[in-house]
C-alpha cells in the first residue's frame, strides 16, 4: 500500500524503494555506513553537551565573584560607606566591604611579634617576598563579617570580628600559631581566634587565604574601602550583578571600577565550543566513509542497470527521470541511516545523561536536539552528494550504447 502511494504520488521514489529492495544486502551495508556516521556524530554532541552540564554544575561556584574598587589609583582612593551600601542595595549577593594592609612577623625567641606596615591595596599577598630567617610578611584583610566567605579549619571564625584576628594556614604553621595564640600588629596584641580553611566561597577568590590575616577593619588605617567583593550564587549571577553595578555608577565621572567573571565564562563557553568540533571533526570521519560506500553502491547499481536505464531512457524517460531516481535511491539511503542512527545515539545519550548526570530527562535539551538535527542532516546530504556522480553518468549515457551493453 505504501509502495503504491509512492508510485503514484512520487514515482521517482516508489522506484528507488524497489530498487532498493531489489539488492537489500548492498543496500543494507550502505545504510549502515550512515547509521554509523550520524550515530557517531549524535552520540558525540550528545556527550559534549553532558560534559558541559557537568561541568556547570560542579564548578558553577568558579567565577562567582565580583570585585569593586575606587576608580584612579593612589594609595589614598577607597569606596565610602555610602558606595558600600549602594552596592549592596543592588546586588544579589553578599557585600564584602575589605580594608587591605601588610604586616611583618619577627621571631624574638619563643615569642611570635609583628608591626603593620603602610596600608597597600596592591601589596602583594604571596607571603615572604623580601623576608629574611626572622622576618617574615603577610597581608592584613580588614573584614567585619568574615564568615560570610571564611571558614576555620581550626577554632572559630567570629563574625562579626571586633576583636582578635584569623590566620591562613600558611601563615599560622610557619609562626607557629593556633586558636588562642597571640600576636602583636602595630604595637597592639590580638588573640587568634581561628587557623583558617584553605578555600573560600569566593571563586577564584581575590581573597588570599593561605597567606592572610584577617583583623578587624578598625586596625587597619583607613577612612573607607579599599574594596568590596560580592560573592554571588554562580557565574550567571556575577555576570548580572556586574552590569547591575556598572549601571548604577554610571555617570560623567567614572567612580567605581568593577571586574566580573565574564572572561573566565568566555574562557570556558570557548573550551566547549572547541572540543565539541573536535568531537564532531572525528565523527564526519566516519560519514566520509559512509559516503564513500554509498558512492560505490550506487556506481554497482547503475553498471548492474544499464540496459535498463536503456530501456527507460527509449521508451521516452527522460535525462531529468533517470536523475531524480539515482539520486532518490541515495537520499532513501541517506534517510534511512540517518533514522536509525539518530534513535541508536538517542538510547546510548539516556545511558549517558543518567550516568554523567543522574537525570536521563536532561537529553531533551534544545542543544541535544541540534546534534541530533545535524547527525540526520549529515546523513542525508551524504548519500545525495555520494549518489551525485552516479545519477550524473547514468542519465547522459545515451540509450543506444546502454543497450548494446
Amino acid at each position: 500500500m505504501i509502495r503504491g502511494l509512492l508510485y503514484r504520488r512520487l514515482p521517482a521514489v516508489g522506484m528507488a524503494v524497489r530498487n532498493l529492495a531489489r539488492t537489500r544486502r548492498r543496500s543494507a551495508l550502505a545504510a549502515l555506513g550512515i547509521v554509523i556516521g550520524v550515530f557517531a556524530i549524535t552520540t558525540l554532541g550528545m556527550f559534549g553537551t553532558a560534559l558541559k552540564v557537568r561541568a556547570d554544575q560542579q564548578f558553577s561556584y568558579v567565577g562567582n565573584e565580583v570585585v569593586v574598587e575606587p576608580a584612579g589609583s593612589g594609595r589614598e582612593r577607597t569606596l565610602t560607606r555610602r558606595q558600600i551600601v549602594e552596592i549592596d542595595r543592588v546586588t544579589e549577593g553578599t557585600v564584602v566591604p575589605i580594608r587591605r594592609g601588610f604586616t611583618t612577623f619577627e621571631r624574638r625567641g619563643e615569642r611570635t611579634g609583628g608591626s603593620r606596615g603602610p596600608v597597600d591595596a596592591d601589596a602583594g599577598g604571596g607571603g615572604g617576598g623580601g623576608d629574611d630567617e626572622r622576618t617574615r610578611s603577610a597581608r592584613l584583610y580588614g573584614i567585619e563579617y568574615p564568615g560570610t566567605v571564611y571558614h576555620a579549619r581550626n577554632g572559630t571564625v567570629r563574625s562579626p570580628l571586633e576583636s582578635g584576628v584569623l590566620v591562613g594556614s600558611v601563615v599560622a604553621e610557619r609562626e607557629g600559631l593556633a586558636p588562642g595564640s597571640v600576636v602583636t600588629i602595630d604595637n597592639r596584641s590580638y588573640r587568634v581566634h581561628a587557623v583558617l580553611a584553605n578555600y573560600t566561597d569566593a571563586g577564584y577568590s581575590s581573597l588570599e587565604v593561605r597567606h592572610a590575616v584577617v583583623v578587624p577593619p578598625g586596625a587597619i588605617d583607613a577612612t573607607g574601602y579599599h574594596e568590596a567583593v560580592i560573592v554571588t550564587e554562580n557565574q550567571s549571577a556575577a555576570n548580572r550583578t556586574a552590569e547591575t553595578i556598572r549601571e548604577r555608577f554610571d555617570g560623567p565621572v567614572e567612580r567605581v571600577e568593577v571586574q566580573g567573571p565574564g572572561r573566565f565564562a568566555r574562557d570556558v563557553a570557548d573550551f566547549y565550543s572547541a572540543l565539541n568540533l573536535f568531537l564532531l571533526g572525528l565523527a564526519s570521519i566516519s560519514l566520509t566513509v559512509a559516503g564513500v560506500s554509498i558512492l560505490n553502491v550506487m556506481l554497482m547499481s547503475t553498471v548492474e542497470r544499464r540496459e535498463e536505464i536503456g530501456v527507460l531512457r527509449a521508451v521516452g524517460f527522460q535525462r531529468g527521470h533517470v536523475l531524480r531516481m539515482i539520486l532518490a535511491e541515495a537520499a532513501v539511503l541517506g534517510v534511512i541511516g540517518g533514522l536509525v542512527g539518530v534513535g541508536a545515539s538517542g538510547l546510548v545519550g539516556l545511558a549517558v545523561f543518567e550516568f554523567m548526570l543522574d537525570d536521563p530527562t536532561a537529553l531533551f535539551r534544545g542543544r541535544v536536539y541540534f546534534y541530533a538535527g545535524l547527525g540526520f542532516a549529515f546523513g542525508v546530504l551524504t548519500g545525495v552528494v555520494s549518489g551525485a556522480y552516479p545519477a550524473w553518468s547514468a542519465a547522459n549515457e545515451r540509450p543506444v550504447d546502454a543497450l548494446r551493453s
